[in-house]
């Protein structure tokens, strides 16, 4: 019931009706910085070691968050026809001063000022939001619910929309590594796309920020709690191929 009247919410904010949609198209170019971020700081002991190859060596195991990738998202917002609003990512930039915390891992301020700075001199780029990854060893992954946020996530999304000043997207990748490739068919549906690449299975997911930018000329009181509520849709045609078109990757 939170997520439908935030959603509700969001749509009054930026005056749109109540029928229209909250879409997030991500392109190839931008996915394929946040899939292989997400794959480089993948922990390596949750990968199993294949018959007859080299296994890694002896050691301190890497926890789950020392494995999260983290980056921001940069694009347009667009408002199409007044029927949609349209967060359209054409660049992830994965950010490697990430700061890892006991259950999320966010940015480093000097770090996210540089690149926003640099990034948006660009006239067509702006900041849409941020994208981390969360890796699971393949008997802890069940698909849809490894790229739901995290109550930290949630904390550190809101944090940077009020220093940005804008509702901002939060775009989570599950991730595991399989025992072999796949080149099964993605699903997609509403605000996830679950897919394969090489022998890598994840679960993409779009959410949105709401309740962090206050409106000081409206009259009534909004009692809307800070929160992210998933997006009406998310498309990324590159994810959404499935894995047919890596069967020759080798990871």
């Amino acid at each position: 019931m939170r997520a439908e009247q935030a959603t509700d919410s969001l749509k009054k904010k930026f005056n749109l009706e109540q029928t229209m949609s909250v879409i997030v198209h991500v392109s190839d170019y931008a996915f394929q910085s946040l899939l292989i971020s997400s794959i480089e700081t993948f922990p390596s002991d949750y990968i199993r070691v294949r018959a007859g190859a080299a296994k890694p060596r002896k050691g301190k195991k890497t926890s789950r968050h020392e494995g999260e990738a983290f980056g921001l998202l940069f694009g347009q917002r667009l408002l199409k026809k007044r029927e949609d609003l349209i967060f359209n990512v054409t660049l992830a930039v994965p950010m490697q001063a990430a700061v890892h915390k006991k259950d999320s891992v966010s940015f480093s301020p000097p770090h996210f000022h540089r690149i926003r700075e640099v990034t948006e001199s660009f006239p067509y780029l702006e900041l849409l939001g941020t994208f981390h990854s969360h890796p699971y060893l393949k008997d802890d992954y069940n698909g849809k619910p490894t790229s739901e946020f995290s109550d930290g996530d949630e904390l550190s999304a809101l944090a940077i929309a009020v220093e940005y000043g804008d509702e901002l997207l939060e775009v989570v990748l599950g991730i595991t590594a399989l025992d072999n490739h796949s080149t099964r068919q993605a699903k997609a549906e509403g605000e996830t796309i679950q897919s394969y690449c090489g022998r890598f299975k994840y679960s993409l997911s779009a959410y949105c920020t709401l309740g962090a930018i206050s409106e000081d000329d409206e009259e009534e009181e909004d009692d809307t709690e800070l929160c992210l509520v998933p997006v009406d849709r998310l498309i990324c045609p590159l994810a959404a191929h499935g894995g047919g078109i890596f069967e020759h990757a080798e990871v």
